[in-house]
């Protein structure tokens, strides 16, 4: 018989996989949107927050007054992977480090819970990292005497791998409208980009007209609204922005529409809860038995709408 020998070893990643991760594939809009959700998820109870962007073309500063990390999450925070939200935005433990990695080469972070007269800062730079980081000795900053009623999150961004130019900052703001109507119109946050408010995204349709409709099938739900857009006739700005957890997930989303359609002035919002998403919340696992349940749904009840073309 052969013996049997149990040993344990060391599974740290290698330096390298940091610089690997922000290789994702976001659109600046999808990175900033992770830091969001991250300060969404900071909210306390009953109580509005405030997240502030800032882009120059050298630098991205992102603020909120939330209620900040302790000591341990603050120093949890910087590790791949590792999550303790469930049933929130950042719940799969990547945003923090994927999308800062993906916006530049160097960031810090700075944090203070509420209530304590500390304020932790991590500092991260990718050249020294790749040469020197160590997983097993990552510096880690405590301030003392910092004023116990402050509480909340920066993050400073700076050596942008990104091109920031005077139509993307625009594209930028119109899309936040969008990604975070949901949150803005309940009142549960106040964004600010570049010193300017943003503003729930709000279709124009004909008639004004919103029709709701609400969908329930096994082990989830969908409900929303769809009206004719004025524009028309648009090769692709036409469906849904979909929603969880009342983030944006994709925008003119398909989904329950005919293929090729002739008619294209459908629009609406679709906010799902039961349906896996992909682990950079950027998509439906759309070969789920969910996703595919409710595409029929939605295809049977859309079908006698497509064909009621709006001329305008």
């Amino acid at each position: 018989m052969e013996k049997t020998t149990k040993k344990f070893i060391e599974i740290s990643p290698h330096r390298s996989v940091w610089s690997k991760i922000s290789k994702t594939g976001y659109s600046i809009q999808e990175a900033l949107s992770e830091l969001i959700d991250n300060s969404i998820d900071a909210r306390a109870s009953d109580e509005k927050i405030r997240v502030s962007i800032d882009i120059t073309p050298d630098m991205i500063v992102v603020y909120d007054n939330g209620k900040g990390m302790t000591e341990d999450q603050a120093a949890k925070s910087i590790r791949l992977g590792f999550s303790e939200k469930k049933s929130q935005l950042g719940e799969f433990g990547l945003g923090l480090k994927t999308s800062t990695s993906f916006l530049g080469k160097s960031f810090t972070i700075i944090t203070s819970p509420k209530g304590k007269d500390e304020e932790y800062v991590l500092e991260y730079d990718e050249d020294h990292w790749l040469e020197h980081g160590d997983w097993n000795k990552y510096p880690f900053i405590v301030n003392m005497g910092v004023e116990p009623g402050r509480s909340g999150t920066t993050i400073i961004i700076k050596r942008l791998k990104v091109s920031v130019t005077d139509k993307l900052i625009k594209n930028i703001k119109e899309e936040f409208g969008i990604r975070f109507g949901p949150f803005i119109k309940n009142g549960e946050i106040e964004l600010i980009y570049n010193k300017e408010v943003c503003v729930p995204f709000e279709p124009s349709l004909i008639d004004s007209q919103k029709n709701e409709f609400r969908f329930d099938f096994k082990g989830g739900r969908a409900s929303g609204w769809w009206g004719y857009q004025l524009s028309g006739l648009n090769k692709s700005y036409y469906g849904f922005h979909t929603y969880r957890r009342g983030r944006l997930v994709t925008i003119f989303d398909k989904i329950g529409l005919t293929p090729n359609q002739d008619i294209k002035q459908i629009i609406g919002d679709l906010h799902v809860e039961g349906i896996p998403i992909t682990h950079d919340k950027k998509g439906w696992l759309k070969s789920s038995e969910e996703y595919q349940v409710l595409e029929a749904k939605m295809r049977e009840y859309f079908k006698p709408f497509e064909k009621k073309q709006k001329r305008v």
